[in-house]
C-alpha cells in the first residue's frame, strides 16, 4: 500500500519540490520516510511514500494521547537518529516540529521524520558546521538565532527544534507557544526553560539536562543532534519494541 501527495503547480514554488525530490532521493534511512516514486504532470506533483496509518504526533496530542518519560525519550531518540544521519550528508531539514513525524502505525511507538520541503543541503562547511542564511520554519520551533536573524546560523537550528519536541512530549505544551507572532518571538528569546517547577518533578534529572541542553539559546553550546542520540541511545530500541 502506498501514499501519494499530489502538489498543485499553481499554489507552490517549483524549485522547493525539486529540492525536496532531489534531498528524498540522496538520503536512505528508515527514520526517514523514504520516496518511491517523483513525478509530474502539466498541473501536479506527486509524491509516492509507504502508506503509514498512526498518523502524526500532532495528531497524537490533539487527541489527548499522553506520553510517558520512557516513551518520549524512545520517540526523540529516533526523530535524533534521522536528524543526525541528515547532518553527517549536508542536509538540514529546518522544520522539525510534531506534524513532521510521523508513526508507522498505532503501536509500537516507531516513527519516521517527513516534509523536506524548506531543508537545505549545504556543500559548504566553516569552523565545521554548516551555514544557512534563510530565515524559515514554523515560528514555535524556530530558533532563537533564526528569531534575531542572527546570521550565517548552523545545523543546530534543529537541535533547538528536536528540544521543543521533548519538552512537548513531556509535559504537554510547547514552551514558546505565544497568543500571537510578536509573544512567540519574544518567549524564544527571553524564556529559560529551567525546568524547575512541579511539572518537572517526576521526570529524571538526566532528561531534564538533556532537554536544558537542547534547548540552550547559544548555539555554540547547545547540544548536537548526534549528541544528543549518544544520550539517547538506552531507549532506541524502544521504537521497535
Amino acid at each position: 500500500m502506498y501514499a501519494v501527495k499530489t502538489i498543485n503547480k499553481n499554489k507552490t514554488r517549483s524549485h522547493r519540490i525539486y529540492s525536496e525530490a532531489s534531498i528524498l532521493t540522496y538520503l536512505s534511512h528508515d527514520k526517514i520516510l523514504p520516496l518511491k516514486g517523483f513525478f509530474e504532470t502539466d498541473n501536479f506533483f506527486y509524491f509516492v511514500t509507504p502508506l503509514y496509518s498512526g498518523g502524526d504526533l500532532m495528531k497524537a496530542f490533539c487527541e489527548g494521547r499522553e506520553f510517558s518519560e520512557r516513551d518520549s525519550l524512545a520517540i526523540v531518540h529516533q526523530v535524533l537518529d534521522a536528524v543526525a544521519y541528515c547532518h553527517n550528508h549536508g542536509i538540514v531539514h529546518r522544520d522539525i516540529k510534531p506534524e513532521n513525524i510521523m508513526f508507522k502505525s498505532d503501536l509500537p511507538l516507531e516513527v519516521v521524520l517527513i516534509d523536506f520541503g524548506i531543508a537545505k543541503k549545504v556543500t559548504c562547511r566553516a569552523r565545521g558546521q554548516m551555514e544557512m542564511h534563510s530565515l524559515v520554519g514554523t515560528p514555535q520551533y524556530a530558533a532563537p538565532e533564526i528569531v534575531n536573524k542572527k546570521l550565517p546560523y548552523s545545523e543546530k537550528c534543529d537541535s533547538w527544534s528536536v528540544g521543543v519536541v521533548l519538552h512537548t512530549l513531556l509535559l504537554g505544551w510547547n514552551p514558546f507557544e505565544g497568543q500571537g507572532l510578536n509573544e512567540t518571538y519574544e518567549l524564544i528569546r527571553t524564556q529559560e526553560v529551567k525546568c524547575t517547577s512541579h511539572e518537572w518533578r517526576d521526570i529524571s534529572n538526566n532528561t531534564i539536562t538533556l532537554v536544558r541542553s537542547l534547548l540552550c539559546k547559544e548555539p555554540e553550546v547547545r547540544l548536537s543532534a548526534r549528541s544528543a542520540l549518544h544520550e539517547t541511545f538506552y531507549f532506541g530500541s524502544r521504537g521497535n519494541s
